[in-house]
């Protein structure tokens, strides 16, 4: 009944989509869906119309919250989040006693590249 080639066989996949999810009723939200409670035989049936996947949100909910999405581009989009670091480096700029007055200018303005960057001193 499910469209989705994607059913959680992949142990880094934590989401229960299509066929996993279990329950008679679940609170539906999404693109293109009026938000509010469906019986899961329809919301799987709005997700497989759309050509979306139905993937769980929030099992602990009541009604289980679930929603419907392209989960292959969705895990797409958090693998390519996981690989951004979170911060970027720290800078270091040095200054010496003998630096020239055209370095101290030359530093400064790589100073204000990296703040405006967003890294840190």
């Amino acid at each position: 009944m499910s469209n989705s080639k994607y059913r959680n066989k992949n142990p880094k996949h934590k989401h229960k989509i299509n066929d996993q999810i279990r329950g008679r009723e679940v609170m539906l939200v999404g693109p293109n869906v009026e938000q509010g409670t469906y019986s899961l035989k329809e919301a799987m049936k709005l997700a497989e119309d759309a050509e979306l996947d139905l993937v769980l949100v929030n099992e602990n909910a009541n009604p289980p919250v679930c929603k419907l999405m392209d989960y292959g581009k969705f895990m797409f989009k958090q693998s390519k989040n996981e690989n951004k670091p979170k911060n970027k480096p720290l800078k270091t700029v040095r200054f010496r006693p003998t630096t020239g007055e055209n370095d101290l200018e030359v530093k400064f303005n790589q100073i204000l590249k990296f703040l405006k960057k967003g890294h840190k001193f």
